[in-house]
């Protein structure tokens, strides 16, 4: 196995690696990512307007967008690759 994979380069794999990391730009990191994360804090605020806001609603909704703003970052301390893939 590690004969096979002697010559491959893993840093740029090409084909579907660059789709995924195009659409992972587009949603994450581009308008639409910024709209959903706006929304969310939208939601939050009506809720807390309205008297319905629950601590964990905002913990949920909180953490789920540092996660995925952060998701980088996060592969690259549990991973410990430097490098984006990207």
């Amino acid at each position: 196995m590690s004969i096979g994979l002697a010559g491959y380069s893993f840093g740029n794999c090409g084909g579907i690696a660059d789709s995924l990391c195009k659409v992972v730009g587009w949603f994450i990191y581009g308008d639409f990512g910024k709209a959903i994360a706006s929304f969310t804090i939208v939601f939050l605020g009506m809720q807390a307007f309205f008297g319905k806001l629950s601590w964990s609603t905002t913990i949920i909704f909180t953490v789920g967008i540092i996660t995925i703003f952060a998701a980088q970052e996060i592969v690259e301390a549990i991973t410990g690759f430097g490098g984006s893939a990207c």
